[in-house]
């Protein structure tokens, strides 16, 4: 099998292709192919080893490089836009476009790169991210909130949806009535969907160092405001049944910082990361025992594990920065 054969991919509207970055592990992370008249903005950036899932799909369905217009990370969280540099390299026409509070450190990844080391040691950062290239301050845009990029005649408009971090923007595609939501409207997983009154199964987005549940929520009601026909999210695909998910969002986000509330008095750091750690997970297996009876809930658990530790570290630092 090829390695343009290998790739997954799903057309999830007119002119919009998700395609797998291979982050870790299958249907985890995706980029977003968007084209307009010709022209091409790739969404999300995964990482450096995700380049070759992308060029991949580009070569096998004749895509020329000189096509793409726009690389756009949602946010400069690593997975999001770790490949941003090394994409900005192949494409000579195109342009980055970062939300304004994010953009330097795509000019300058200094800073992001060791603090993610410090995060990961040396060993385990190379393994999932390697070295991140910096883009020319000439080829980076930042677009206003609410402002409107156009992608051919597709117009792209840019909205500040803080809560997940504060470097982060969502898209707003008018022609298919789709978002591109990042980490705003939380993590799917697609191996739990159950039928249509639960056809999709998130979790919400506490993770470092910039969750703030106000701001949070305020962002996805903003999404839910324009009474979209999807959300299309990074991890992973589309959401259809937007209202059901956007309340299970509201309560896992109220449950979430109630469950650290509940910790507030032990010492901020590994011990009481722990702790919340370890009621999230009693929390999530009580939410996936109800939406799938079906499955054995503590084997399928070890799926969240990672966004639940994630989750929890979050809000030992919400907590922390709370005083």
């Amino acid at each position: 099998m090829s390695v343009a054969e290998s790739v997954a991919t799903a057309t999830v509207g007119e002119g919009i292709v998700c395609l797998d970055t291979g982050y870790l592990r299958p249907g985890l992370a995706s980029f977003y192919l968007v084209e307009s008249d010709g022209e091409y903005a790739v969404v999300e950036c995964g990482t450096r080893y995700s380049v070759a899932q992308l060029t991949a799909y580009m070569r096998a369905e004749g895509i020329a490089v000189e096509q793409i217009r726009y690389v756009i990370p949602t946010h400069v969280h690593l997975d999001h836009a770790g490949g941003a540099g090394v994409l900005m390299a192949l494409f000579p026409r195109a342009e980055l476009v970062v939300h304004h509070n994010g953009a330097r450190h795509m000019i300058d990844p200094t800073k992001l790169e060791a603090g993610a080391r410090a995060v990961y040691g040396n060993a385990r950062f190379e393994e999932m991210y390697g070295e991140i290239v910096a883009v020319p301050a000439s080829r980076v845009v930042s677009p206003d909130d609410g402002e409107i990029l156009y992608l051919g005649r597709r117009a792209l408009q840019f909205f500040d949806t803080p809560g997940h971090a504060n470097h982060h923007f969502c898209l707003w595609d008018e022609h298919t009535g789709s978002w591109f939501s990042g980490d705003v409207f939380g993590v799917r997983y697609p191996q739990f969907a159950a039928n249509a009154e639960r056809p999709d199964f998130i979790l919400t987005t506490t993770t470092p160092v910039q969750f703030d549940p106000q701001k949070l929520v305020a962002s996805v009601q903003l999404l839910v405001a324009k009474a979209p026909r999807q959300i299309l999210l990074t991890h992973y695909g589309a959401v259809t049944a937007v209202a059901h998910c956007a309340e299970q969002l509201y309560a896992q986000i109220d449950a979430s910082c109630a469950i650290a509330l509940r910790h507030q008095a032990l010492a901020a750091g590994a011990e009481r990361c722990a702790a919340i750690e370890r009621e999230l997970t009693d929390y999530m297996a009580a939410q996936l025992a109800e939406q799938r009876p079906d499955l054995d809930t503590a084997a399928h658990l070890a799926l969240l594990a990672m966004d639940i530790n994630l989750n929890a570290q979050g809000l030992d630092v919400w907590l922390a920065r709370r005083g």
